[in-house]
């Protein structure tokens, strides 16, 4: 711990040549660090580099990085300013020189691990909102071409109430990991190295931070959890954690984008459970549909023509169905061409005739043309034929044509006259 002329307070770590057998190890931590220090401030769930120096006379190197919160204040919320403002604290030189006596008694980082030991199992909402920051900032390291190697309760600390990925000295480039370092219970199968790993070894900490037990213990559930109040929350969140914790990679998740998209889901209030049940049974379905193609490949012949012919089928019925439609769109436009037919002629009832017409067609396919068509033949005059009158010949002779009530008419020809009902055309 450090503070500067300014009166800030730092952590610095230094690495001594002197405790690596080889140097190649000694270089490539010192790689790492430099390459994390550019991404460490470009995301706010990674520790920030401050600065970084070298001493190879001496043999050593040493980065300087922000001072977690105080993890014995009042609730584990204080700064560690607030734990470090005693005049007689002396202090600490990067360098090591003229350490502090008193520098730092009063302080310890607050982190997940400490958080987890003085409060056991955290709650969902608290567990769900630390899942989404780590997993943002992990995602962005991976982004960033790095891994961790080494995530674990006691390396993601708070600072300012905000939970960082820190202690990044196995911090290496993807593609440069060979040396198997890491925490027993977080290290994956396959081994550490990868942001697949990186993931199984989050996962373990989301686990002890929603259990409240050791990685060790997975994925046994923490005690009396049928009587958790949020059970189902819980469960929720659990089945995140199973994914982020497989042993197969290939039903592990694959990025850290995966399961943040998943938490994220969980926030909105959505079920992770009921997505995993579809996609298992998407899986199951596709299995059984590859056996039932396996099984179409292994049958005889006659079945492929079958097919063949079920598809010409298909495809007839489809031309069939193109037909009936455009059969009916024609017989929709014949009665529409019908309709404005009538209107323009002067024929009794055509305002009639021409809805008639124009309900058929819109009975096929409605259309705003039908539709004016249908408000035009609305402003026609309301006349209809009730019934025609036969034709009085040209030698006929007309007595009385017509009742007053114009019910009934007269007609006389060269033999004899005859009367009529007027809407009935029938003698009387």
């Amino acid at each position: 711990m450090a503070r500067s002329v300014m009166g800030t307070y730092r952590a610095v770590k230094i690495i001594y040549r002197h405790t690596f057998k080889d140097i190649h190890p000694f270089e490539r931590e010192y790689n790492g660090i430099r390459k994390f220090e550019p991404v460490s401030r470009s995301h706010e769930g990674l520790m920030d580099i401050l600065q970084i120096g070298r001493n190879d006379q001496d043999g050593y190197f040493y980065y300087v990085m922000e001072l977690a919160d105080d993890a014995n204040a009042e609730c584990g919320a204080r700064n560690a300013e607030s734990a470090l403002t005693r005049p007689s604290d002396t202090l600490s030189h990067p360098m090591g020189e003229g350490r502090g006596e008193g520098i730092g008694s009063l302080y310890a980082p607050k982190t997940i691990h400490s958080e987890i030991s003085r409060r056991g199992r955290l709650p969902f909402e608290e567990c769900l909102q630390l899942s989404l920051s780590l997993t943002a900032a992990l995602d962005h390291l991976h982004k960033g071409g790095l891994v961790h190697r080494d995530i674990k309760p006691s390396n993601i600390i708070f600072v300012n109430g905000m939970p960082k990925l820190a202690d990044i000295g196995l911090v290496a480039d993807a593609d440069d990991t060979k040396s198997f370092v890491g925490t027993e219970g977080f290290i994956p199968p396959e081994g550490p190295g990868t942001p697949q790993a990186d993931i199984y070894s989050l996962g373990k900490v989301l686990y002890e931070i929603a259990t409240g037990k050791d990685r060790r213990n997975f994925p046994e559930p923490p005690t009396l959890v049928a009587d958790f109040p949020e059970r189902e929350l819980f469960l929720e969140l659990n089945e995140v954690i199973i994914r982020a914790c497989e042993t197969n990679l290939r039903t592990r998740y694959h990025s850290a984008e995966e399961i943040h998209s998943d938490l994220a889901l969980l926030l909105s209030g959505k079920s992770v459970k009921h997505l995993r049940a579809m996609e298992r049974r998407l899986a199951i379905m596709t299995r059984i549909g590859l056996v039932s193609v396996a099984v179409m490949v292994l049958g005889a012949f006659p079945y492929f023509m079958a097919i063949k012919e079920a598809r010409h089928a298909t495809r007839d019925a489809g031309r069939a169905r193109l037909a009936e439609a455009d059969a009916k769109e024609k017989l929709s436009g014949a009665y529409l061409a019908q309709a404005q037919a009538g209107r323009w002629s002067h024929r009794p009832g055509r305002r009639f005739g021409g809805l008639e017409l124009l309900k058929k067609a819109a009975e096929i396919r409605p259309s705003l043309e039908l539709r004016n068509e249908a408000i035009a033949c609305m402003a026609l005059s309301d006349l209809r034929l009730v019934t025609d009158l036969p034709a009085i010949p040209e030698t006929g002779r007309l007595g009385e044509c017509l009742d007053r009530k114009y019910e009934r008419y007269v007609y006389a020809d060269d033999q004899a006259p005859s009367m009529f009902a007027a809407c009935r055309m029938a003698p009387n």
